[in-house]
């Protein structure tokens, strides 16, 4: 089979009859687009570059939602350090972890 930009595009409208969403779609082309430039990167080339065909991207219009606002962040923060007087910090948890194998 051929890859071509023909084939590409045919395929992107078969997944999104089969209802996959269209950032998946080009989840999907764009790994077999890095394979191609692995490929044609290579010492010696797998994959002639002047042959990788081009990849066309659909429209993604999934907007994040659901992100925090600064005094929000601000108050969980708060919330969590006051949860979490007892529990020690990465860093002296590490330097505790040092000690201990330096005695053993």
């Amino acid at each position: 089979m051929d890859v071509t930009t023909a084939a590409l595009e045919r395929y992107q409208r078969e997944r999104l009859d089969a209802k996959k969403a269209p950032a998946t779609v080009n989840r999907e082309t764009h790994a077999l687009r890095r394979a191609f430039n692995v490929a044609a990167h290579q010492t010696p080339p797998l994959f002639p570059k002047h042959l990788v065909p081009y990849f066309p991207s659909l429209p993604v219009d999934n907007i994040r939602s659901g992100f925090f606002e600064r005094a929000e962040v601000e108050r969980l923060l708060q919330h969590i350090a006051d949860d979490a007087s007892g529990i020690s910090s990465p860093g002296a948890s590490a330097r505790a972890c040092a000690r201990a194998r330096s005695r053993g």
